[in-house]
C-alpha cells in the first residue's frame, strides 16, 4: 500500500472512532423529579424529556412555582429559562424574596443528584 492509501485509511478509521465517541448530551441528562425537604424548606425540580421544566419551590407558607424549557450549556449544566410568570401562594410576598426563574443553573453531579444555587436535590425514587 502506497503512502496515499495509508493516509486513506487513516482517515476512515479516525472518522469512525470519532462517530463512535461521539454522545448525545440530551440522552445522558437525567430527567425526572428532584427534591430537597425539611421542616421550613422544600424544593422540586421536574424535568421533563421534552426540554420543559416545572420548578416549585416553598419556604414555610410561601409557594413559588415557575415554568419553562432547559436547555443544555455544557456535559453537566443545564440553563433553565423560565417564563418569569412566577406564581404565588400563601403569606404576603413582603417578607420572602420573589424567585426569578429566567435564567437558573442546574449542574449535574451523578444521575440522582443535581445542583441549584447552593441546595443539593436529590431524585424522588417512588
Amino acid at each position: 500500500m502506497n503512502k496515499r492509501g495509508y493516509l486513506k485509511l487513516t482517515f476512515i478509521i479516525v472518522i469512525c472512532f470519532s462517530s463512535c465517541a461521539t454522545v448525545n448530551l440530551e440522552d445522558k441528562i437525567p430527567v425526572g423529579e428532584f427534591n430537597i425537604k425539611d421542616d421550613l424548606y422544600y424544593e422540586e425540580l421536574l424535568l421533563k424529556k421534552d426540554t420543559t421544566f416545572n420548578l416549585k419551590v416553598q419556604q414555610a407558607h410561601y409557594l413559588q412555582e415557575c415554568k419553562g424549557n432547559w436547555k443544555i450549556i455544557s456535559k453537566t449544566k443545564l440553563e433553565l429559562i423560565g417564563d418569569n410568570s412566577t406564581k404565588f401562594s400563601g403569606v404576603d410576598s413582603i417578607f420572602y424574596e420573589k424567585m426569578n426563574c429566567k435564567n437558573l443553573l442546574i449542574e449535574f453531579h451523578s444521575k440522582n443528584k443535581i445542583k441549584r444555587k447552593n441546595h443539593f436535590l436529590k431524585r424522588d425514587l417512588n
